[in-house]
């Protein structure tokens, strides 16, 4: 029996080499920020002051008030408002408004009359357009004011707008207006003058002196430059 020489078996010893396989960062490519929208910005109308102060006015007054509103609301449009604003240039336009949107008489000494709204609206746009009022007694006094040496009292303005006229020094102050004034009573011209006292102060036209039972209304130069300007004086 042959003596078998066995071999030694070649174990193969797996040598796990173990590769540190170590993963490359994965190069993810950043994607490019969203560009920004450009923000919208809303452009609200713009709205001129004496609009925001009527409508205020308005919500505020009675139903019996609102035409005449929506009267002065309609001529004191964006564009007369731009164009006034080139001719009364020392006029605060945001003060005025701030009072025509007041409805409370003891609230604001600055208070406005709803009438005296409208001939307020009715001189700016006139102004604007280098035109007289419409207003007839508007006219008759701001003349009457211009003729009588820049000022008049609350009589002689009252007596220029009335009957009364015919028979004063003051007669020719409104001739060019005699057919369409000449009917007014002493009490309708009395309300009116009072009226276009307001609107005088408030547009920084004239100066109003008070007095016990009669008040001085003085145009100054600025007043005396604007409304002499349409009226030729």
């Amino acid at each position: 029996m042959k003596n078998e020489t066995i071999k030694p078996e070649t174990i193969k010893t797996e040598t796990a080499k173990k590769v540190n396989t170590v993963k490359k960062p994965e190069t993810t490519k950043a994607k490019p920020a969203p560009k920004a929208k450009p923000e919208t910005v809303k452009q609200e109308t713009i709205i001129n002051p004496f609009t925001r102060a009527l409508m205020v006015r308005k919500e505020l007054a009675p139903v019996e008030q609102h035409k005449q509103i929506e009267h002065a609301l309609h001529a004191l449009s964006d564009n007369v408002v731009t164009a006034a604003k080139k001719v009364m240039t020392q006029t605060d336009f945001d003060a005025v408004a701030n009072m025509l949107q007041n409805s409370d008489k003891k609230a604001h000494s600055g208070y406005m009359q709803v009438k005296s709204i409208v001939k307020l609206a009715d001189i700016v746009r006139a102004l604007a357009q280098g035109i007289r009022p419409t207003s007839n007694n508007l006219c008759v006094a701001i003349s009457a004011l211009l003729h009588n040496g820049n000022h008049a009292n609350i009589k002689e303005l009252i007596v220029a707008q009335s009957r009364a006229a015919r028979e004063t020094d003051m007669m020719n102050v409104r001739s060019d207006y005699q057919a369409r004034s000449a009917t007014y009573t002493i009490g309708t011209a009395s309300s009116q003058t009072g009226q276009v006292r307001d609107v005088m102060r408030v547009l920084d036209f004239a100066t109003v002196n008070k007095g016990k039972r009669n008040d001085d209304l003085i145009l100054n130069e600025y007043g005396l430059k604007v409304l002499g300007a349409v009226f030729g004086k």
